[in-house]
């Protein structure tokens, strides 16, 4: 592998995965950029802590800033939270007023962002390893690639996020979900780098510039779910490439802080994101060319569709075809 990667230029060494293999691990550029780390949150001060701590003593990369977007706390926890907090100069609160709005609150954040890399990330995950940011800085800087997401673990250590898959459950869903620690997945997709048309922003790295250049996030239709996979889905329709990287493992406790979506407005709300997406994304929706058409979109394990997803009858040149190559 170390020939190979000479022979090709790439910025990247080999290095050992496991009693027999190897992978690739891109390099850091050596100037290394400055790196927005974005955490939007609502009281809840324990979580973001938890967060931050990880950020300040568990995370091997120096040159960052953290904007914390506040929407609306109301804990005196909280605000002596950011008092402490603010004693570094790495970081700023901001605030948020009004009914939350995943989209419209990191926009305001990225507004204010003076990396030339955007980590976006929830107040409810936690460092696991302290490559992390490193690991999704070295993709996020290369000239063809767009979102880079993490692998990231419920607190039982099964897995929460492994990259998503669109047309799964209706609209997109994330792959390997619940799989256990250990378990390396479909052809070890769980444990390798690989392209996905989408991955989530609970732990996102992109270029501020390439957010910018695609909009950002969408405001008036996406203000809770599927905004992460429409900005994934932009970043492929503007000709990057989306990676996953589970070298960047987190823990991610899942909207803890948010609570639950079942009131009848949320409902609505869901279901009117769902239609927007279907309106917007058809295309993916019916094929996700990161994932075998012949695989189902039922179930989150890689089985097998059945009945097929694709259907097709062969035509005399595929048959006209087949039979020169045995002449």
């Amino acid at each position: 592998m170390s020939d190979y990667i000479s022979s090709q230029n790439i910025e990247a060494e080999a290095v050992e995965n496991g009693d027999t293999m190897f992978r690739m691990r891109r390099l850091c550029p050596k100037a290394s950029p400055l790196i927005s780390i974005i955490i939007p949150t609502r009281d809840r001060s324990n979580l973001v802590k938890a967060c931050v701590d990880g950020i300040l003593h568990r995370t091997d990369y120096e040159n960052w800033e953290v904007i914390i977007v506040d929407n609306d706390s109301e804990e005196e926890e909280t605000f002596s939270f950011y008092r402490n907090v603010l004693e570094d100069s790495r970081f700023k609160v901001i605030h948020y007023h009004g009914i939350f709005n995943y989209s419209a609150i990191n926009n305001l954040a990225v507004k204010s962002a003076r990396g030339e890399l955007l980590c976006l990330l929830n107040n409810d995950v936690e460092v696991i390893k302290p490559n992390w940011l490193k690991e999704m800085m070295a993709y996020a800087v290369l000239p063809d690639v767009g979102c880079v997401g993490a692998r990231l673990l419920y607190e039982d250590d099964t897995l929460q996020h492994g990259g998503v898959i669109i047309g799964l459950g209706g609209v997109a869903g994330h792959s390997h979900k619940r799989r256990g620690l250990g378990d390396p997945g479909y052809y070890r997709r769980i444990d390798l780098v690989h392209e996905m048309s989408a991955v989530t922003a609970a732990c996102l790295v992109c270029s501020k510039k390439k957010f910018e250049q695609v909009g950002g996030f969408e405001e008036e239709h996406l203000k809770v779910a599927f905004n992460d996979v429409d900005l994934c889905l932009k970043m492929a329709d503007a000709g990057y490439r989306n990676i996953y990287n589970p070298e960047a493992t987190l823990y991610h406790l899942e909207s803890i802080s948010r609570g639950s979506d079942d009131t009848p407005e949320h409902v609505e709300r869901f279901r009117s994101e769902v239609a927007h997406m279907k309106k917007r994304w058809q295309k993916y929706i019916n094929h996700d060319p990161a994932y075998n058409p012949n695989l189902t979109i039922d179930r989150e394990d890689f089985s097998i569709s059945w009945a097929p997803r694709v259907s097709r009858v062969p035509s005399k040149i595929d048959f006209d075809q087949w039979g020169n190559q045995g002449r």
